[in-house]
């Protein structure tokens, strides 16, 4: 399978687009871990037009997986704490259709 990915760079305090301006992300604030533990935690907010934005905390290596409505579902995943901050985007597929109200009465 191959998946469309995309590597950005966002300052701290910034908003980058990816996925041909479909996407907004931003990096409002990091949270330096004290000298010598890696844990350092960046603030994430995902979002698309006419879509509600989408705010974590990752560290490196996690990832959330946004819903973009009709541009598909993307994983954002953290690669790298340091500033300018690296994110790779990844387009996962067409977005998922919401159920029914028929199939989620049966649950």
């Amino acid at each position: 399978m191959d998946l469309e990915s995309q590597r950005i760079k966002v300052k701290v305090g910034s908003t980058a687009t990816a996925a041909d301006g479909a996407l907004f992300i931003s990096v409002p604030s990091l949270k330096i871990a004290e000298y010598g533990n890696p844990d350092t935690r960046v603030d994430v907010i995902v979002g698309a037009v006419g879509r509600e934005n989408q705010e974590t905390t990752l560290r490196v290596g996690q990832r959330l997986e946004f819903d973009s409505g009709s541009g598909g579902v993307y994983e954002i995943r953290l690669l790298s704490s340091e500033t300018p901050v690296e994110i790779m985007v990844t387009w996962l597929g067409a977005a998922r259709p919401a159920p029914s109200p028929s199939e989620s009465s049966q649950e």
